[in-house]
C-alpha cells in the first residue's frame, strides 16, 4: 500500500510551502521486492533521488 500526503504549512502571514511524505512503500516486481516499507519525507527545495543497480 502506499500513502501519500502533500501539505502545506502556513504560519506568520506566509505560505511555507508543500512537502511529499511517503510511509511504508513497497515496490515489487515479481517474487523481488525492490523497496521494502521505505518511509520518506522530503521537505520544500530537496531534491531526492533513488538508483537501482541498473544505474536508473
Amino acid at each position: 500500500m502506499v500513502t501519500v500526503k502533500e501539505s502545506t504549512t502556513l504560519g506568520a502571514a506566509q505560505t511555507v510551502g508543500a512537502r511529499l511524505q511517503l510511509i511504508e512503500l513497497t515496490k515489487v516486481y515479481g517474487e523481488v521486492i525492490a523497496a521494502d516499507r521505505v518511509t520518506l519525507d522530503i521537505a520544500p527545495g530537496e531534491f531526492i533521488t533513488l538508483l537501482g543497480p541498473s544505474g536508473s
